[in-house]
């Protein structure tokens, strides 16, 4: 059995055998020392949302590769995903952390925002989605909130045996706006799929369209819910999401699903 590793803001999702201790510097250096490093291990970290957390993933990665360790690098939530298009003037900084990372000999990625780290990143994406089924009507319509999330919408209606269909999003700053007709939606109840909940902007807008064409509830699947609002969703009646990331409590009508034993199984499967 391979020896698994976890920093702190993910052994809530695993229970570890090796033991891993991040210190700190006076003045607030990060510091990791991993006890008795395995010839096989998994290390279990999410890079961010904190930059700390990456950090802390690349330096017990390290640690790990130069004591000789074949390691698969699991990522329940991979920060600076969002930042994947290349703007003059500006980094690409998932090619940065992907360059940091890319070290680990297998790579698996929970839910990655983007597919576009792939021209410089080998790894696996898995989509939690059969955690959110026993919660979920097999009669509603799911819809992508925007064009990214529509694989993840198509996996989750194959999944409930249902039709999927999108809607189009329109960005300014903080302004979002929303597009698109949904078809037969009168009465019915819809899900929106997405991977992360950040402002929300996004969600209640898609929200808003889908209760203005008729739907009568709105249900959020939402992987890694960042929530950084003051406020409920306003239009969305119930927000399913996991417990990878526990920064932030989210307000409203919500139910948290633990994962813990997801992740085992998943580990099980991988060791």
């Amino acid at each position: 059995m391979n020896a698994v590793f976890a920093t702190k803001n993910s052994k809530h999702l695993i229970t570890p055998t090796g033991v891993l201790e991040t210190t700190y510097f006076p003045d607030g250096e990060i510091s990791v020392h991993v006890e008795n490093p395995s010839e096989h291990a998994i290390l279990v970290s999410s890079t961010g949302p904190k930059p700390e957390h990456f950090l802390e993933t690349a330096f017990c990665l390290d640690a790990l590769k130069r004591a000789g360790t074949n390691v698969t690098l699991v990522i329940p939530y991979c920060g600076f995903a969002r930042q994947d298009k290349y703007e003059h003037g500006k980094p690409l900084s998932i090619a940065v952390a992907a360059k940091l990372l890319s070290q680990a000999d297998k790579t698996i990625i929970i839910d990655m925002h983007s597919e576009r780290a792939r021209e410089f990143w080998k790894y696996e994406n898995i989509l939690p989605l059969d955690v959110f089924m026993p919660y979920l009507p097999r009669d509603a319509i799911v819809v992508a909130p925007d064009h990214g999330a529509e694989k993840r919408a198509k996996s989750l209606a194959a999944l409930l045996g249902t039709r999927w269909e999108h809607l189009h999003k329109e960005r300014n700053g903080n302004d979002v706006r929303v597009s698109g007709k949904v078809s037969e939606i009168e009465g019915k109840t819809v899900i929106l799929s997405d991977d992360i909940l950040a402002t929300g902007n996004t969600l209640d807008a898609a929200a808003k369209s889908l209760k203005e064409q008729g739907a009568t509830k709105v249900i959020a699947c939402i992987t890694h819910c960042l929530f950084c609002r003051t406020t409920p969703l306003q239009y969305v009646d119930e927000l399913l999401t996991t417990d990878i990331i526990t920064t932030t409590k989210p307000l409203g009508n919500v139910k948290i699903l633990k994962m813990k034993e997801w992740f085992e199984n998943l580990l099980m499967k991988k060791n």
